[in-house]
């Protein structure tokens, strides 16, 4: 083989840049071990295989002896232990935003019921009334918020979110 385009070998990688990788790696050097690429293989199956070779001149051409070992198995436990690295990291962090807007639900919501509870005092004067009031009304607006930005969360994650714009 002389790394042309025609060549079986070349034609048979999965990925362009893999094999343009591999045809820059052997202009540089006269071997590669253990490139790992994706060929198509035998049967329409793709394969995972780690690719070792070794130029040599053979009556004034370039060419190439090597091996290919399968490494498909591997490379399958390699991206299911990713993927439930991938899982367990995503259960962290939404466990971790669970807490947090656990945490930020209740701060209003604990002024709410605080002031709602100081209203019904009847030895409240007009003035500490109306700033009970205004607690209440302040922090149910922010209580608002909050859940509206998880929605808005939730919304983007399930991908349903519209933008509209809004001319200012």
């Amino acid at each position: 083989p002389d790394g042309s385009q025609t060549d079986p070998l070349w034609s048979r990688f999965c990925d362009v840049r893999a094999r343009d990788r591999l045809q820059q790696l052997l202009q540089q050097a006269d071997q590669v071990h253990a490139f790992e690429c994706q060929l198509h293989g035998a049967g329409g199956r793709d394969v995972w295989v780690s690719l070792s070779l070794r130029a040599s001149r053979k009556d004034g051409q370039r060419r190439f002896d090597g091996v290919l070992h399968d490494i498909s198995e591997s490379k399958a436990k390699e991206q299911a232990q990713l993927a439930q690295q991938q899982a367990e990291a995503a259960t962290t962090a939404k466990s971790a935003f669970l807490a947090n807007m656990s945490h930020e639900i209740r701060t209003p919501l604990t002024a709410i019921i605080g002031f709602a509870e100081d209203v019904r005092d009847e030895n409240l004067s007009g003035q500490e009334f109306r700033e009970s009031v205004d607690t209440i009304v302040r922090s149910s607006h922010h209580l608002l918020d909050i859940i509206n930005d998880i929605l808005d969360l939730s919304k983007i994650e399930a991908g349903k979110l519209q933008l509209e714009q809004l001319s200012t």
